[in-house]
């Protein structure tokens, strides 16, 4: 039985980088749990200001360490290319065009199978040389994954060769 996938996020600062005949397949989340220990703490130290009030204000700063890399990270996968727009304090917001995709690698132990995360892994040609791009912690991690196949058919067929199926997984 497959999970339900979440909803397409909204991308803004991705969508305004749009061709006109360009449109968004898939938009792969962070997974809810990433960053959990920030969440644990947060959610403490505001029961903490229960009894001592000076804690609220240090476990809703926190808190939003926890929440902002869910509101500045971007990932979309186009008709086109690959969008990306991730970092905490750093944002890098780049383009891979399908040409560029030269394989993927998905990592996930069991835990992270059932919780459906992982780690994908990309390799982008630039020029002569690979690039590695790795996406940790996303939530339907396979499916970010078949959405990739859809944008470059070509990956698979040379993925598939190399190894029998649709990419390298670890």
């Amino acid at each position: 039985m497959r999970a339900p996938l979440p909803p397409l996020q909204p991308v803004p600062h991705l969508q305004r980088l749009l061709a006109p005949e360009e449109t968004i397949i898939y938009t792969a989340k962070l997974h809810p749990l990433f960053g959990w220990p920030w969440l644990l703490g947060g959610v403490l130290l505001v029961g903490l200001s229960l009894w001592w009030g000076i804690f609220l204000g240090l476990g809703l700063m926190v808190l939003l360490v926890y929440a902002l890399p869910f509101k500045t990270n971007e990932i979309a996968v186009t008709t086109h290319r690959l969008l990306l727009r991730v970092g905490l304090f750093q944002l890098r917001t780049e383009g891979i065009g399908s040409v560029q995709l030269e394989e993927w690698q998905l990592r996930q132990n069991l835990l992270q199978a059932l919780l459906h995360t992982g780690c994908v892994t990309i390799k982008v040609k630039e020029g002569r040389d690979l690039r590695t791009v790795v996406l940790n912690k996303l939530w339907h991690p396979m499916t970010f994954v078949e959405a990739l196949e859809t944008l470059q058919p070509n990956l698979r067929q040379k993925n598939g060769s190399q190894n029998g199926q649709g990419g390298t997984h670890g």
